[in-house]
């Protein structure tokens, strides 16, 4: 609340200064105050869902001035928090990997915070056994990395071409999980 105590009308100006990934804006910036008037000044702030609007304490400052005397300006220091939030992407590669070479499970971490992500990777008909069968990585905000995974047959084959189904589940410090299916193939002994 802005209240002009003086005894003139005032027009005065708020403008903000800040280090935030994102908008962050007064409304109104500018009002004219009769003597005794206040006004409601409401700060409207949009940032950015992304890796640079870093979770944290942030310093805000306010600087209000009558336009007519600048050099009589009021500095109000204020702070913001803002909220960790968690936002990943995981990719297979190759799409679909053959019994007996290594892939990778790779994540992109584009919260704003680091993350630990625990993966696990199984065939629940145990035809398929992976080493690892679990990694954890810590990985910055907006950053990337990956797990090597290596699948091979418990028992092998002699003839032709097998589809295998495993589980790939990653789940992120904090709760958030994803779970889906991946496609392989094991090729027989004997081609």
């Amino acid at each position: 609340v802005v209240l002009n105590q003086s005894h003139s009308p005032l027009q005065v100006h708020a403008k903000l200064i800040h280090a935030l990934a994102g908008d962050v804006v007064l409304d109104p910036g500018s009002v004219q105050l009769q003597p005794g008037e206040q006004r409601l000044l409401v700060l409207a702030i949009d940032l950015l869902r992304s890796p640079q609007s870093r979770a944290g304490l942030y310093p805000l400052q306010m600087v209000i001035a009558d336009r007519g005397a600048p050099q009589h300006a009021v500095t109000v220091d204020l702070r913001i928090q803002i909220r960790a939030y968690s936002d990943y992407h995981v990719r297979t590669m190759p799409d679909q990997p053959q019994i007996g070479q290594a892939f990778e499970v790779e994540i992109d971490n584009g919260g704003n915070t680091t993350q630990e992500y625990v993966i696990m990777i199984w065939d629940e008909n145990q035809a398929v056994i992976f080493e690892p069968s679990q990694v954890e990585l810590r990985i910055e905000a907006g950053g990337r990395d990956a797990a090597t995974f290596k699948p091979s047959l418990a028992r092998s084959h002699w003839f032709g071409t097998r589809q295998h189904k495993a589980m790939l589940q990653i789940s992120a410090e904090g709760g958030e999980t994803q779970a889906r299916s991946i496609d392989l193939v094991s090729r027989g002994a004997i081609g």
